[in-house]
């Protein structure tokens, strides 16, 4: 079976297709699964072993391109293709594949382009379980296995060990990543109400916090720093999204924006501290969780525009108290993990 994948972007979209792909491989483990991506979301997905081959589109295309992206989807003669992404050029190109079986969600006027459409169901339930969902029509029902999956080289973890040994910590401290970035600024919590989050990790918990910033975001870190009574880690390269992928693996907590780097963080296994304005925590957090809290700036209402979301509202005491909810949590497990180990 030929299967194509449609997900251009942003990394947080492409990872919540991983739960899918995992089920594709298990459900048609001789398939030939090709998915589609833009470049810079490429690297979320680029190792990963149930993906055969990619089909790396730019956002903006020339018309050549444009032309030479459909006839070489056109001359793959897909068995099944599914449009994850569902935005004019993902459908024109679904219905230019041709495929036997196109699926995408149902609603809106671009129905035409695919054969099977599914109702989305709960717009708030996660986004990953709302992916699951379009594989039904190719005879899967897999609702519970929903976690995404980040894979990286050993070269990456190289790197993070070396980080870790250059920034003297070891496997035994508490350490926080903090990423305080967003491309979109209505999700970007106030750089001084970050300061006091990373000076409270440090005071009461000992915590060592990493803060992380990716190309172009380094102007986000600077006043965080100034802000704050004591001192994050911020001397080390730039990583690379595998590398800093690699540093989640090492670290106790994650905290920061409704952003890429903490659907990474979930992928690494760690607990999550997110911070949402406008976006629903529940459709971006795994479901039935305990170590993923999320935290939301209240909803202003308005006659014209409905509930409008203001970052600066979500006060720093209303994060503080829910990351100090995760390290009881995680730190009780790890006692009892302790207790009952002594006991065996």
């Amino acid at each position: 079976m030929n299967i194509l994948l449609i997900q251009h972007r942003q990394i947080g979209d492409v990872l919540m297709c991983t739960p899918s792909v995992r089920a594709l491989r298990k459900k048609f483990p001789d398939a030939e699964i090709t998915f589609l991506v833009e470049p810079f979301s490429l690297n979320a997905v680029r190792h990963n072993p149930n993906i055969d081959r990619f089909i790396v589109v730019p956002r903006r295309m020339s018309p050549w391109k444009f032309i030479s992206v459909h006839l070489g989807v056109r001359r793959a003669s897909y068995d099944a293709v599914v449009d994850f992404f569902k935005n004019p050029k993902s459908a024109w190109l679904t219905w230019m594949s041709r495929a036997d079986m196109r699926i995408s969600l149902k609603g809106g006027h671009r129905n035409f382009a695919y054969t099977h459409t599914v109702d989305m169901g709960d717009r708030y339930e996660y986004a990953a379980v709302q992916k699951l969902r379009l594989l039904k029509p190719m005879g899967i029902e897999e609702e519970k296995d929903v976690l995404p999956e980040f894979f990286i080289t050993d070269t990456e973890r190289a790197w993070a060990d070396r980080v870790w040994r250059d920034l003297g910590l070891s496997d035994s401290d508490t350490v926080a990543a903090v990423s305080p970035v967003s491309r979109r600024k209505c999700r970007v919590w106030p750089p001084e109400y970050y300061a006091r989050l990373c000076d409270h990790l440090i005071h009461a918990w000992g915590a060592k916090v990493i803060l992380t910033w990716g190309p172009g975001e380094e102007d986000c870190i600077e006043p965080i720093v100034r802000n704050m009574q004591e001192k994050a880690e911020t001397d080390y390269p730039m990583p690379s999204l595998g590398e800093l992928y690699a540093l989640f693996e090492k670290c106790s907590l994650f905290a920061g924006n409704d952003n890429g780097p903490r659907h990474m963080a979930v992928a690494a296994g760690i607990p999550t501290l997110g911070l949402f304005g406008r976006t629903c925590p529940s459709s971006w957090t795994p479901p039935d969780t305990r170590i993923h809290e999320t935290v939301r700036a209240p909803a202003k209402k308005t006659e014209k525009n409905g509930n409008i979301y203001d970052m600066r509202d979500l006060l720093p005491e209303t994060a503080i108290e829910a990351a100090d909810r995760i390290i009881r949590k995680c730190k009780g497990a790890e006692h009892n993990g302790k207790k009952k180990a002594e006991k065996a």
